[in-house]
């Protein structure tokens, strides 16, 4: 499972990676109404992400760490999110993996300071999803979830 973390979006994806092929994809996104208070987003993430969790089964998540965030309430209420994420993650899946943006980058490109539209490009590649519509969030989390299949090879050999 990959994770883009976010109180505003929290992008998501799963998948099964046997045989060096992606199969199982679902992916999407989490979006909160800006309207409601904090600690309501909060709840909301909580349950419907505890509700993919409980779909999915996933036994390896991968969230992007918080890298650089200009806006420091900002950087708190992700920071908070990703904790809402972790508290449904840590009782069920065996593996919990960060990855900075740059690591990110570096494994789905092969150029660390690759731009978004260079990345998207690669995950439609690696995935063979065509020309699908997909919200920048998903494909994040696509993103983060093939850089965990990538590192989860590396380590098994």
């Amino acid at each position: 499972m990959g994770i883009d973390p976010g109180f505003d979006r929290l992008g998501w994806a799963v998948g099964t990676f046997k045989a060096n092929q992606w199969s199982n994809l679902h992916f999407g996104c989490i979006q909160t109404a800006k309207k409601d208070a904090l600690y309501e987003r909060f709840k909301q993430l909580n349950q419907e992400f505890a509700h993919l969790v409980a779909l999915y089964q996933p036994t390896e998540a991968a969230l992007e760490s918080l890298f650089f965030i200009h806006n420091q309430s900002t950087a708190f209420a992700v920071s908070q999110a990703r904790g809402v994420v972790l508290a449904s993650l840590l009782p069920v899946v065996q593996i919990i993996a960060d990855f900075t943006p740059l690591q990110v980058k570096q494994s789905v490109t092969g150029f660390g300071k690759a731009d978004k539209s260079a990345v998207a490009k690669m995950v439609r590649v690696e995935l063979q999803l065509g020309n699908q519509p997909i919200i920048d969030d998903a494909f994040d989390a696509l993103a983060v979830m093939i850089t965990q299949g990538a590192a989860g090879r590396i380590a098994r050999l």
